[in-house]
């Protein structure tokens, strides 16, 4: 099992303050809390969205992982 990132817990914090009961997290509101534009986050294949239900989400987890 792999270490996390060092600044994995404070990113997880943020994510946790922004959506604090959120399961999973839309593309749209992931593309705003980073200040960069849908199109952007659509077309980076290095985020780990998954998709349900036709539409693509993310855990705060493994956005706040992203993140560090």
């Amino acid at each position: 099992m792999g270490r996390e990132k060092e600044l994995f817990r404070y990113n997880l914090e943020l994510v946790k303050e922004r959506w604090p009961k959120a399961e999973l997290i839309p593309q749209k509101e992931v593309a705003a809390f980073l200040g960069i534009s849908y199109k952007a986050i659509c077309t980076d294949k290095q985020m780990p969205f998954q998709k349900v239900g036709g539409r693509y989400y993310i855990t705060p987890a493994k956005l706040a992982s992203w993140l560090s």
